[in-house]
Protein backbone atom coordinates (compact mmCIF):
# COMPACT_ATOMS: atom_id res chain seq x y z
CA UNK A 1 0.00 0.00 0.00
CA UNK A 2 1.28 3.46 -0.84
CA UNK A 3 2.49 5.67 1.97
CA UNK A 4 0.08 8.50 2.76
CA UNK A 5 1.37 11.91 3.75
CA UNK A 6 -1.34 12.50 6.37
CA UNK A 7 -2.33 10.37 9.32
CA UNK A 8 -5.87 9.88 10.58
CA UNK A 9 -5.33 12.41 13.35
CA UNK A 10 -4.00 14.98 10.90
CA UNK A 11 -6.93 14.36 8.57
CA UNK A 12 -9.41 14.74 11.44
CA UNK A 13 -7.83 18.04 12.51
CA UNK A 14 -7.86 19.35 8.94
CA UNK A 15 -11.48 18.29 8.48
CA UNK A 16 -12.51 20.03 11.72
CA UNK A 17 -10.67 23.22 10.72
CA UNK A 18 -12.32 23.17 7.31
CA UNK A 19 -15.78 22.71 8.83
CA UNK A 20 -15.10 25.48 11.35
CA UNK A 21 -13.98 27.78 8.53
CA UNK A 22 -17.38 27.31 6.88
CA UNK A 23 -19.12 28.99 9.86
CA UNK A 24 -17.98 32.53 9.05
CA UNK A 25 -18.70 31.91 5.36
CA UNK A 26 -22.27 30.91 6.24
CA UNK A 27 -22.68 33.92 8.53
CA UNK A 28 -21.49 36.33 5.84
CA UNK A 29 -23.71 34.76 3.18
CA UNK A 30 -26.66 34.90 5.57
CA UNK A 31 -25.93 38.55 6.30
CA UNK A 32 -25.78 39.33 2.57
CA UNK A 33 -29.09 37.51 2.02
CA UNK A 34 -30.61 39.24 5.08
CA UNK A 35 -31.28 35.94 6.87
CA UNK A 36 -31.23 35.78 10.66
CA UNK A 37 -29.95 32.30 11.58
CA UNK A 38 -31.08 32.69 15.18
CA UNK A 39 -34.68 33.67 14.41
CA UNK A 40 -36.18 30.22 15.09
CA UNK A 41 -33.61 29.01 17.61
CA UNK A 42 -35.26 28.05 20.89
CA UNK A 43 -33.64 26.15 23.74
CA UNK A 44 -35.78 23.86 25.84
CA UNK A 45 -35.44 20.73 27.92
CA UNK A 46 -37.34 18.71 25.34
CA UNK A 47 -35.02 19.86 22.53
CA UNK A 48 -31.97 18.79 24.55
CA UNK A 49 -33.63 15.45 25.35
CA UNK A 50 -34.44 14.83 21.68
CA UNK A 51 -30.87 15.69 20.75
CA UNK A 52 -29.46 13.27 23.31
CA UNK A 53 -31.92 10.55 22.33
CA UNK A 54 -31.01 11.01 18.68
CA UNK A 55 -27.27 10.87 19.40
CA UNK A 56 -27.33 7.93 21.79
CA UNK A 57 -28.01 5.15 19.23
CA UNK A 58 -25.20 6.36 16.96
CA UNK A 59 -22.80 6.58 19.88
CA UNK A 60 -23.72 3.07 21.03
CA UNK A 61 -23.25 1.80 17.47
CA UNK A 62 -19.80 3.39 17.39
CA UNK A 63 -18.84 1.71 20.68
CA UNK A 64 -20.17 -1.62 19.39
CA UNK A 65 -18.15 -1.36 16.18
CA UNK A 66 -15.03 -0.66 18.25
CA UNK A 67 -15.53 -3.93 20.15
CA UNK A 68 -16.88 -6.19 17.41
CA UNK A 69 -14.60 -8.86 15.94
CA UNK A 70 -16.27 -9.49 12.57
CA UNK A 71 -13.75 -10.08 9.79
CA UNK A 72 -14.95 -7.16 7.67
CA UNK A 73 -14.75 -4.70 10.57
CA UNK A 74 -11.31 -5.99 11.57
CA UNK A 75 -10.09 -5.49 7.96
CA UNK A 76 -11.23 -1.87 8.00
CA UNK A 77 -9.55 -1.30 11.37
CA UNK A 78 -6.31 -2.90 10.11
CA UNK A 79 -6.26 -0.78 6.94
CA UNK A 80 -6.67 2.35 9.07
CA UNK A 81 -3.87 1.30 11.44
CA UNK A 82 -1.54 0.46 8.56
CA UNK A 83 -2.22 3.82 7.00
CA UNK A 84 -1.12 5.64 10.16
CA UNK A 85 2.25 3.90 10.28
Amino acid sequence: MAKHSTTSKDFFKKACLFEAALIPVAVVLGWIANINPYQNLHFSESAIAYGLLGTLPLFLLFLTLEQIRLESVVKIRNVEQERDK
